[in-house]
């Protein structure tokens, strides 16, 4: 299974990063797979550099300014994470996820991946902000089962703000069980790759496989129905709903991931 590969890949290629002879070996073992062989060889590469690739969003805040937005901004999302526990303190999956679309708590999560653009670091201004929101794990009844975590891109190094929240879902710390909705805020344009319009801005193809192949996982955090929620920086009222089993075929990309 490619779930079982992409994990015995980050153990054994992880703490290597770099050496191209690991890569090949990795390159000669997926050889195997086939007819998937190249989706699988761009995710260990992936895995293998992606540690060299990243700009924490600590590290981009250089100016007093910078860490006092950047306070306020994560004030906002315990704000958030604090209104929905009072509402609903023990949600159900079924309840949880309708509650992400919600228009009032959906403003709230627009909003803070529209200002979370702010941390954005890239050459040409093209400034993503991308938030997460998902369930985690509590011991007891009075700890708080809702998570917001936000970020935004860089370039260089060329990191999408999806893939950092990504990373932090993938963090033990986090805790996090089930992502509910990734919630994205940008400028739209023509996809890189499969050269598709959008009115709003979806994942690009290396983040879009990344969920794919994380909801195939053996314990998954993130699902086919997860929603992908993305909005317009310039027009928040233009918004597109779609979950991560729709993204390939909303690019045209038809090649499944076993």
């Amino acid at each position: 299974m490619l779930i079982t590969l992409a994990s015995k890949a980050r153990a054994a290629y992880a703490p290597l990063c770099g050496g191209a002879a690991h890569v090949l070996e990795g390159a000669s073992l997926i050889g195997l797979y086939a007819p998937y062989s190249e989706v699988k060889m761009n995710m260990i590469e992936r895995i293998v550099s992606e540690e060299k690739k990243k700009i924490p969003l600590e590290e981009r805040l250089t100016t007093p300014e910078d860490r006092e937005k950047f306070a306020k901004l994560q004030q906002r999302a315990r704000e958030v994470e604090a209104m929905l526990f009072r509402a609903y303190p023990t949600p159900s999956l079924e309840r949880a996820m309708t509650l992400t679309s919600s228009e009032r708590v959906l403003r709230e999560l627009l909003a803070l991946a529209n200002d979370a653009r702010d941390f954005s670091r890239q050459y040409r201004g093209f400034h993503v902000g991308a938030v997460l929101i998902g369930l985690r794990n509590t011991k007891e009844t009075k700890d708080n089962p809702w998570a917001v975590l936000f970020n935004a891109n860089t370039k260089p190094p060329k990191y999408c703000a999806e893939a950092y929240v990504m990373d932090e879902l993938d963090e033990s710390r986090t805790d996090i069980y089930h992502a509910l909705a990734f919630v994205v805020v940008a400028e739209p344009q023509v996809d890189d790759d499969s050269k598709v319009t959008q009115v709003t801005l979806t994942p690009c193809k290396s983040c879009r496989t990344r969920m794919l192949e994380m909801s195939k996982a053996e314990n998954p955090t993130v699902f086919a129905d997860t929603e992908i929620i993305t909005a317009d920086s310039r027009h928040m009222g233009f918004r597109k709903f779609q979950k991560v089993e729709d993204l390939q075929h909303f690019h045209k990309e038809y090649t499944d991931i076993e």
